[in-house]
């Protein structure tokens, strides 16, 4: 492994190595294709380290499970879970931020968000580990 494979190759390599990059804020949604060195470089961090973290992500990693290619059930259910908590979020969350009930009733639908304060999905609050 070396700085020019990209973010989005990264990413497919599993959840262990997604864990590495959630860490450290590479983004390999929006950035997938930048490679591995630019994202450091822009993000002011050093590459060696980094590498070094994911190859260590990869070598503990003990299922031989084929990332890339899940069946599609599994998508599914991802788009439909995510579906049915965007539609819980528009019709009861949002409307009582906007009429000003963002009191004590709102902190159980906040506190079980997966995405911390930064927008980052933060892996120890949606159950997965990194």
């Amino acid at each position: 492994m070396d700085g020019h494979i990209t973010l989005g190759e990264l990413a497919a390599k599993g959840p262990s190595v997604r864990g590495v990059l959630l860490r450290h804020r590479l983004d390999f949604c929006c950035k997938g294709r930048t490679p591995l060195e630019d994202a450091c470089r822009a993000r002011e961090l050093d590459l060696v380290p980094i590498i070094e973290e994911l190859k260590a992500s990869l070598e503990a990693v003990e299922s031989d499970e084929d990332w890339q290619n899940q069946p599609l059930p599994t998508f599914r259910t991802m788009r439909d879970e995510l579906g049915s908590h965007l539609a819980k979020e528009e019709t009861v969350l949002f409307p009582a931020i906007i009429a000003g009930r963002a009191g004590a009733a709102l902190q159980g639908p906040i506190s079980v968000s997966p995405v911390n304060a930064t927008g980052v999905t933060d892996p120890q609050r949606d159950g997965r580990s990194s």
